[in-house]
C-alpha cells in the first residue's frame, strides 16, 4: 500500500475537513458551503465511504491530500508529509532518509543563526534600529538577535552542504542561477521550535531594504507557520506556573512583554491563531488571552479564531488597548502594571465580540439585527455541547432582540437547502462501477449497456473502466481518478462517484435494479420519441413495426424475463 493510500485509510475525511468547513450530514454523505468559492446554499459533498470530496458549484474535488493542498496552497508532498505525519506512517526508509534530511536543515540553520548575530554586532544600522525600541544589548543576546549581509560569507560557511540543502532551509532563494539570502539588509527575529532548536528565521525590514517590512521564511520540513508559536520554547514555563498564556501579533510585542517579565506570552507568525496552537497551548494552560488590534483586521482575527476555542474547548479573552496601540508601545508608554491591569481585566472572547458588533451594527433596523445573528450562527453551529450552544442561543438572542427559539430553528433548518443536482440513472451507474469494478461481470450486452450512456463524458468514463476490466489491470478509484488529465472530466467523475454512496447502491442486487430501471427510462424515451414522429403521419408502417418491437422489450424487462 502506498503512503496515499495509508494516509486516506487512516484519516477520517469528515473529520479532517470539519476543521475547515460546517459539515451536516445528509444521507450517507456530508454538505457544508463549498470554502473554495462564495455561495449562500451548500453545494460542497464529502463522502466518508469514498473518502472524497466534491463541490457541484465550482468543481473542486480530491481526496483529504487534495483538499489540503487546495486549502493551504501546498504542494503534494508538502501535504503528504503533513498528513503522513498527522496519521502516524512511518517508513524505517524514507523517515531516515527524512530525518538525515532534517538534522542537515538544522546545521544550516545553526549555522545561519550564529552568522547572523555576528552581523548584529558589526551592524551600528541593525543595532541602532533595536536600541531605538527601547532594547537593550541583554535583549538582543537573549533573542539572538542578528542581521543579515556579507551573504557570500555565510555561503562559504555552508560550503559542506549541497546547493539544493541550502534553497530547502528556505533562507536563500535562485535568481538566475545564483544564491541570495532572503534576508538581506533586514534585521533578524530567529523562529525556535518548542525545544529551542532553531527552524526558521523572521526578517524586520530596516535602512536600505526594499520589499514588505516583514518577511519570514518559507514552509519547510522544519517550519510550518500554523504549527508554531514564536517564543513557545522561552514561554512553557512560565504559562504553565500562571495558567495562562498571551498571544500577540508580532516578534517586538513579544519581546517586549518578555523584557518585562510577562513571559507567559507567545505570538503567532503572520497567520491565524488556529485550533493545533491552541492544542499546543492547552497543554500547559486552560485559558488564552488574545492581545490583537482592535481594528477591523484585528476583529476578523479574532472572528476566525472563536470556532478554534470553542473547538479545543479552550477559555478565550481579549485584553484590550486603546485604538492604535500594541504591547510594545502600550508598555512603554504605560509600563508593566497597567498593562497586568489591563490584563486581569480581560474580557471574555465572545462576549467581547458580541459588544464590538453591538456598537457596529444598528440593531433597530431589521437589516441590522439579520447581519448581527448571521455573523455569529456558523460559530455557535461548531458547539458540540448542547449546555454551552443553548447558552449562546439565549445570550444572541438576548442582545438581538431575535427570540431563542427562531435562531435555534435557523440552525436546525439551515442545512436543508443543497444546491446539489439528483442524478441520472447513467451516472448512478457510471458511480457504482467506479466502486466496485467487478459489477461489470453482472452486464450481459455491452453495446446496449454502452448505448445508455448519452453524455459523452459518461461514455468516456465507461470506455476507460471497461479497458481496465477487460485488461484484468490492477484498479485503484482513487489512481484512476487522478490519472484523468482533463480537469473538467475529473471534477465530474469526483462528483458522480459521492451518488454511489448517498443513493444507498450497494451489491449486486441493487446494481442489478439500477441497470434495469435505466434500460426502462431509456426505452420509455424511445418509445416518446416514436409517437412524436408518427404524429407527423411520415412512416407509419416502420414507425409502428419499430413501436412495438420496443414495447415488448420494455414489457419483458419490466415483467423480469
Amino acid at each position: 500500500m502506498s503512503i496515499s493510500d495509508e494516509i486516506r485509510e487512516r484519516i477520517d475525511i469528515v473529520d479532517f475537513i470539519s476543521q475547515y468547513v460546517d459539515l451536516a450530514k445528509r444521507g450517507a454523505n456530508y454538505v457544508g458551503l463549498c470554502p473554495f468559492h462564495r455561495e449562500k446554499t451548500p453545494s460542497f459533498v464529502v463522502s466518508p465511504e469514498k473518502k472524497i470530496f466534491h463541490c457541484f458549484g465550482c468543481g473542486a474535488s480530491g481526496d483529504v491530500i487534495g483538499f489540503l493542498m487546495r486549502y493551504e496552497g501546498y504542494t503534494f508532498k508538502e501535504a503528504l508529509r503533513m498528513l503522513a505525519e498527522k496519521a502516524g506512517i512511518r517508513h524505517t526508509e524514507k523517515c531516515k532518509s527524512e530525518d538525515d534530511k532534517k538534522q542537515r536543515l538544522k546545521e544550516i540553520h545553526l549555522i545561519a543563526l550564529s552568522h547572523f548575530r555576528e552581523e548584529f554586532f558589526k551592524c551600528e544600522v541593525a543595532q541602532d534600529y533595536f536600541y531605538k525600541r527601547g532594547f537593550d544589548e541583554s535583549a538582543a543576546y537573549d533573542f539572538s538577535i542578528g542581521y543579515a549581509q556579507e551573504e557570500d560569507r555565510l555561503l562559504n560557511k555552508l560550503d559542506k552542504f549541497k546547493r539544493e540543502e541550502i534553497l530547502e532551509s528556505g533562507i536563500f532563494s535562485d535568481y538566475d542561477g545564483k544564491l541570495y539570502c532572503r534576508f538581506h539588509n533586514r534585521l533578524i527575529f530567529p523562529i525556535f521550535n518548542e525545544n529551542g532548536e532553531p527552524i526558521a528565521f523572521g526578517g524586520r525590514q530596516i535602512k536600505g531594504c526594499d520589499g514588505a517590512k516583514y518577511i519570514n521564511s518559507p514552509e519547510t520540513i522544519l517550519y510550518s507557520k500554523s504549527r508554531v508559536l514564536y517564543g513557545l520554547n522561552w514561554a512553557k514555563k512560565s504559562i504553565l506556573q500562571k495558567k495562562q498564556a498571551i498571544v500577540v501579533e508580532g516578534y517586538l510585542d513579544l519581546i517586549r512583554l518578555h523584557t518585562e517579565n510577562i513571559k507567559n506570552s507567545v505570538a503567532t507568525l503572520g497567520t491565524s491563531l488556529n485550533a493545533y496552537h491552541l492544542k499546543m497551548l492547552k497543554r500547559l494552560s486552560p485559558v488564552v488571552f488574545m492581545n490583537y488590534d482592535t481594528d477591523e483586521a484585528g476583529i476578523r482575527a479574532m472572528i476566525r479564531a472563536l470556532p478554534s476555542f470553542f473547538e479545543t474547548d479552550v477559555e478565550g479573552r481579549v485584553v484590550t488597548l486603546e485604538q492604535g496601540e500594541d504591547p510594545d508601545s502600550f508598555v512603554r508608554k504605560n509600563g508593566r502594571e497597567m498593562f497586568i491591569e489591563r490584563l486581569n481585566k480581560g474580557k471574555e472572547l465572545f462576549s467581547f465580540l458580541i459588544q464590538h458588533y453591538k456598537e457596529n451594527i444598528d440593531l433597530s433596523l431589521p437589516q441590522g439585527k439579520a447581519e448581527f445573528v448571521e455573523t455569529f450562527l456558523p460559530i455557535v453551529e461548531k458547539i458540540k455541547d448542547g449546555v454551552k450552544k443553548s447558552a449562546y442561543i439565549s445570550y444572541i438572542a438576548k442582545e438581538s432582540g431575535i427570540s431563542s427559539s427562531l435562531i435555534t430553528s435557523k440552525i436546525k433548518d439551515k442545512p436543508t437547502s443543497f444546491n446539489i443536482e439528483t442524478p441520472k440513472k447513467e451516472e448512478l451507474l457510471i458511480s457504482c462501477i467506479m466502486a466496485d469494478l467487478d459489477l461489470l461481470q453482472l452486464v450481459d450486452d455491452i453495446g446496449q449497456f454502452k448505448e445508455l450512456f448519452e453524455d459523452e463524458r459518461l461514455r468516456i468514463l465507461f470506455e476507460r473502466l471497461w479497458a481496465i476490466y477487460i485488461k484484468e489491470l490492477p484498479y485503484n478509484v482513487n489512481e484512476f481518478l487522478e490519472q484523468i488529465e482533463d480537469e473538467g472530466l475529473k471534477s465530474y467523475a469526483y462528483g458522480i462517484l459521492t451518488y454511489s454512496s448517498d443513493y444507498s447502491l450497494r451489491g449486486e442486487r441493487a446494481f442489478k435494479e439500477l441497470l434495469k430501471s435505466a434500460v426502462a427510462e431509456k426505452k420509455t424515451r424511445r418509445l416518446n420519441e416514436i409517437r412524436k414522429r408518427m404524429e407527423q403521419g411520415k412512416d407509419i408502417e416502420e414507425l409502428i413495426r419499430e413501436y412495438q418491437k420496443e414495447f415488448s422489450a420494455l414489457k419483458r424487462l419490466k415483467n423480469g424475463e
